[in-house]
C-alpha cells in the first residue's frame, strides 16, 4: 500500500488562511480547525511513525495536509506518512468526500 500520489487534506491552523489560496475560508464543515501543534485527533498522532513513515505539523504558513506518500521516494512513500505544504502543487491530488451533513 505504499506508493500513489499524496492527497490534500485542508487543515487550518487557527482559523488562518495563509497560503490555502482561498480569499476566504470555506464553511467550517469543509475543513479542520487546528489550535495547536499538538492536536492529537483524525489519526495524526495515533499514526505518527508507523512504519517509520515521516510527518510534520501546521503553522500559520502551511495549511494544507498531504496524506499517503509519493510513489518515487522510498522515505515518503508510506501510507501513513503526511506533511504540511504552502498551497498548490501539481504533484499531489485532492479526494472528494460527499457526507450527509
Amino acid at each position: 500500500m505504499s506508493g500513489g500520489r499524496g492527497e490534500y487534506v485542508m487543515g487550518v491552523y487557527n482559523n488562518s488562511k495563509s497560503a490555502s489560496g482561498f480569499n476566504d475560508l470555506p464553511d467550517k464543515k469543509y475543513y479542520n480547525n487546528y489550535t495547536t501543534t499538538e492536536y492529537q485527533g483524525h489519526a495524526l498522532y495515533a499514526t505518527k511513525g508507523w512504519y517509520y513513515d515521516g510527518n510534520d505539523v501546521l503553522d500559520t504558513s502551511k495549511s494544507w495536509y498531504v496524506r499517503g506518500g509519493e510513489y518515487n521516494s522510498k522515505l515518503s512513500a508510506g501510507v501513513f506518512y503526511y506533511f504540511t505544504y504552502y498551497g498548490s502543487n501539481v504533484y499531489y491530488t485532492v479526494r472528494y468526500v460527499i457526507t450527509n451533513e
